[in-house]
C-alpha cells in the first residue's frame, strides 16, 4: 500500500533521527508499506524511534499510534512545538 507522508521540520527521508530534527520547512514522502502497518511502524521504519508525535492525523483526522494506515493514507506527524 502506498501512502504520503508529511512532518513539518522533519526529514522523513533522512538517515537518522538527528538529521530530521535539523532539517527545516515540510517535506512529504511517499512510502509503499506492507498492508496492517500502524502509525507506530511507520514512525520505527523512518527511523526516528525516540520521536513520538505530538499529535498525528491521517486524511486530516487525529489518531493514536496504533491506529492501522491503509493504502492512500495522507499522514502528518508533528512533533513537540516548544515556546515561552
Amino acid at each position: 500500500m502506498k501512502i504520503t507522508v508529511s512532518a513539518p521540520g522533519m526529514n522523513t527521508s533522512s538517515d537518522t533521527a538527528a538529521e530530521g530534527a535539523a532539517a527545516q520547512g515540510t517535506v512529504a514522502d511517499e512510502y509503499d508499506l506492507p498492508e496492517g502497518t500502524t502509525v507506530e511502524d511507520l514512525v520505527s521504519r523512518l527511523g526516528l524511534p525516540e520521536f513520538t508525535p505530538e499529535m498525528v492525523l491521517v486524511n486530516g483526522d487525529q489518531v493514536e499510534l496504533g491506529h492501522e494506515l491503509h493504502d492512500g493514507d495522507a499522514v502528518a506527524l508533528s512533533g513537540p512545538i516548544g515556546g515561552v
